[in-house]
């Protein structure tokens, strides 16, 4: 139960970006063998998600610049962690781990602002 501040700068490790062969707990949530291993991935991206509303309502995606800033930034892991989140859950066949990934995603569109994302 750490304070979720500490997770900010781990976000880009921890959930889907833009680079798709990255190592994340959407990758592990999409890809292990293992449904306990899924279902911890997808508890943890709930759990890191929950306690980040504020952090998560920052983002916004304007991408007419050529600097990125931590608002397109948020807005890039977003969008591609909800992608990832629904590709996993469907090609999911394991229902304990289908249902978490479900929760982690429920978690991730009712604290996400996506009125301000495209």
């Amino acid at each position: 139960r750490l304070q979720p501040r500490c997770f900010h700068p781990l976000w880009t490790v921890l959930l889907a970006s833009d680079q798709p062969r990255k190592p994340s707990l959407v990758a592990i949530l999409a890809t292990d063998r293992r449904p306990e291993v899924r279902c911890a991935a997808a508890a943890a991206i709930q759990s890191l998600v929950q306690r980040s509303r504020a952090y998560m309502a920052a983002a916004e995606d304007r991408r007419n610049t050529s600097f990125t800033s931590l608002s397109q930034s948020l807005a890039i892991i977003i969008g591609a962690t909800h992608l990832a989140l629904c590709t996993a859950t469907i090609n999911e066949t394991n229902p304990t781990a289908a249902q978490q990934g479900i929760k982690a995603l429920m978690a991730l569109a009712s604290h996400a602002p996506y009125k301000r994302l495209k």
